[in-house]
């Protein structure tokens, strides 16, 4: 059973500089972590202490991992080394320079992996900055370049993945984490959603990964987060609530088959296409209007006349 994996929240907090899981205080300087001011990261510092013995220490870290998985009968396809890598967070985080990101990659994990003969590719991710800098300090970097099989995109990353695609079109992209709202879980956040996997899709991605699946239905977090998620579940009664982003996944999921390929179309926000592995061709059409919506899809010289009704997601196939 192959899955792709996910990267780390944080390194061991013995491996951090400031000893801790968090890399900062809450913003109004309240308890949630027990990090004192004088721990807080810096802003501009990696939080990874960058000597031998821990690098080695970390890259043996993650060659254990995937074996470990292994054992179990479960391939790990690819690892990223940290989540969020340009964010210090009152959650378990930790900040990393671009350069040591690459250093660490090029000098320790790949040359683990390759020794121990680790197929598990080797991510670039999951970045949450919008300046290309960031990636290309690692995608022009000799060593680093030679394990890096593919970039993992999440939140600000959306801003920068269009030069990203451009100046590495052989490269593999893919979104890693879906924006998860104010937990209000309505129409208009699903309508947001879907521009993020259009935006994500036709620069270059070929996954998106939403986040979250399934919360109770206050869907707040340890961290005083409000999040959304594709379904909802009452905490009392058990009742179960599938949510406006549910069914904006489902179009997608249930209806284009793994090994599909994108295909070109008109530059516009309401629509992807899509031809499956048999040939059949899947258009997902929205209409964000409040109301019915007259459409025509043409296809090699076939003309398709469609009624969308307001505020609606279609999936088309022929």
């Amino acid at each position: 059973m192959p899955i792709m994996g996910f990267p780390p929240w944080s390194p061991p907090a013995w491996m951090k500089t400031n000893n801790h899981y968090a890399g900062s205080m809450d913003e109004k300087g309240r308890d949630y972590n027990g990090l004192a001011r004088e721990q807080a990261n810096s802003e501009h510092a990696t939080g990874f202490k960058m000597l031998k013995g821990y690098l080695e220490a970390y890259a043996l870290y993650f060659a254990k991992f995937v074996k470990a998985y292994e054992a179990e009968g479960i391939k790990i396809e690819a690892v990223h080394v940290q989540n969020e890598p340009c964010s210090n967070q009152k959650f378990p985080s930790c900040k990393w320079r671009p350069e040591d990101l690459s250093f660490f990659i090029g000098e320790y994990l790949g040359p683990e992996f390759e020794e121990e003969n680790i197929e598990t590719e080797i991510f670039f991710g999951t970045i949450n900055t919008r300046f290309p800098d960031y990636f290309r300090t690692a995608l022009n970097d000799e060593k680093a370049r030679k394990y890096i099989k593919g970039v993992g995109f999440q939140w600000s990353g959306k801003d920068a993945i269009p030069s990203i695609h451009k100046e590495y079109p052989n490269l593999k992209l893919i979104q890693t984490e879906s924006e998860c709202g104010n937990g209000n879980n309505d129409w208009g956040y699903a309508e947001y959603t879907w521009g993020l996997i259009n935006h994500y899709l036709t620069n270059g991605a070929n996954v998106y990964t939403y986040w979250n699946m399934a919360l109770d239905n206050t869907g707040l977090s340890t961290w005083g987060w409000r999040q959304n998620s594709m379904v909802s579940i009452e905490k009392a009664t058990g009742k179960v609530t599938y949510n406006p982003e549910y069914y904006v996944m489902k179009r997608l999921s249930a209806y284009v088959i793994p090994g599909s390929y994108r295909l070109k179309t008109n530059k516009q926000d309401n629509h992807l296409a899509f031809v499956n592995p048999d040939g059949k061709i899947v258009v997902i059409v929205v209409n964000k209007e409040e109301v019915e919506k007259k459409i025509k899809i043409s296809y090699n010289n076939k003309l398709i006349n469609l009624n969308l009704k307001a505020k609606s997601f279609n999936t088309i196939r022929f």
